[in-house]
């Protein structure tokens, strides 16, 4: 159904990368959401309260929470579709992240009411009558919940969505969720025993749950979290195609939400370049960084010195006080200036991103064991974290 809506409402349907098709479908896919949980929370809390079932209540109010969840899902698709402006200037793509927050709240706040409410008639226990119509709406509702799930999953894919992904998430939990009821309404029904409260309690703790790894997802790209390594492979192979750039590295990606990436970078070119010739080499390279994969670019060019025996010999002793002293230490940029009294001995060290030692006393150790194995330097140390 999705599909037939999207090609006679979405121009361009199948280009799921484009800003406007990306909206198209998220507006798509959250007012589907709003009707069928809507239609299954009214029907779900009708045949719970004429049964006088908790669990069933409980699985209507969770579907419920899962309409206003569709309405956050629609904003956050809306307003990361603007554009930028003078307060925003990277645009507002993060809003769809926001809203996925939100709905990962909203859905634990959902949890815990279920768990207050099922402990209550766990105390207090009443009788509970399912007839035959509680079983069709929950058995109807588990089919309209995989269908829920298979579209939001599909879609969340294709446009790189977590917001529809962590909808995918929630659809699929509310199917066990609603499994649960069913088996607990034909317990109490064909037997004495009373284990509708128990099932939701059960429901509370699986709504918590799906909600708390919804939050984990969701929040990590609002934090900053580490590029694909298929993205990261792409821009250096990207930067490297002009002839005179040598090597790529220190690369660093922002992502303001869909579609909008800035990535900063070093890159090595022949140290007896003129300025004009790296500065050409360099904006082709952003040029190509941008047409191709749409990210603005930073490039900072590192010189790269020809390897003499002087610099062969220097490069093999950092080398190895790396090994002996900082193992997981990686070297980079070695350059040999010269100038009076002592030629300068330039280099980088990039250490692993958790490294928690302070970067000024690192600078510190590293001059000291040049000083103490190559005194005929003085050095300048560069100490840089590995980003990817």
């Amino acid at each position: 159904m999705i599909h037939l809506l999207a090609k006679w409402l979405i121009d361009n349907y199948k280009d799921y990368q484009d800003p406007a098709t990306r909206r198209g479908y998220g507006i798509l896919c959250g007012v589907m959401g709003i009707c069928l949980n809507l239609l299954q929370s009214v029907a779900k809390l009708i045949v719970g309260l004429l049964a006088g079932s908790v669990a069933i209540v409980a699985d209507g109010v969770n579907n419920f929470s899962d309409a206003a969840s569709s309405v956050i899902t629609l904003w956050g698709f809306h307003n990361a579709g603007r554009r930028a402006d003078e307060d925003h200037p990277f645009g507002h793509g993060r809003s769809e992240y926001v809203a996925g927050v939100v709905v990962a709240v909203l859905v634990m706040a959902i949890g815990v009411e279920i768990l207050k409410e099922s402990i209550t008639k766990m105390i207090h226990p009443e009788p509970v009558t399912p007839g035959l119509l509680s079983f069709l709406v929950l058995g109807g509702s588990v089919l309209l919940k995989l269908y829920m799930w298979a579209y939001n999953r599909s879609y969340g894919k294709k446009l790189h969505s977590p917001t529809l992904g962590a909808v995918a998430v929630d659809s699929i939990s509310d199917v066990f969720v609603t499994l649960v009821v069913i088996v607990a309404m034909a317990v109490s029904k064909f037997s004495s025993l009373n284990v509708d409260a128990y099932g939701g309690f059960l429901v509370g703790l699986f709504v918590l749950y799906m909600g708390a790894q919804s939050m984990r997802e969701t929040i990590s790209p609002l934090l900053g979290v580490k590029p694909e390594t298929e993205f990261v492979e792409q821009v250096k192979e990207i930067v490297c195609r002009p002839e005179q750039i040598l090597d790529a590295h220190n690369i660093i990606v922002h992502d303001y939400g869909h579609g909008v990436r800035f990535v900063s970078l070093d890159v090595e070119v022949p140290g007896d370049m003129d300025l004009f010739s790296i500065h050409d080499e360099v904006d082709f390279a952003e040029h190509l960084l941008r047409k191709e994969l749409g990210c603005r670019a930073v490039i900072h060019y590192d010189p790269v010195m020809e390897e003499t025996e002087e610099l062969s010999e220097v490069r093999a002793t950092l080398v190895g006080l790396l090994q002996e002293h900082f193992e997981s230490f990686e070297l980079k940029d070695i350059r040999i200036i010269p100038q009076e009294p002592k030629d300068k001995l330039v280099f980088e060290v990039y250490v692993p991103i958790d490294y928690a030692g302070a970067e000024q006393d690192l600078r510190k150790e590293l001059k000291a064991l040049v000083q103490t194995t190559m005194p005929q330097f003085s050095a300048r140390v560069t100490v840089e974290h590995k980003y990817v």
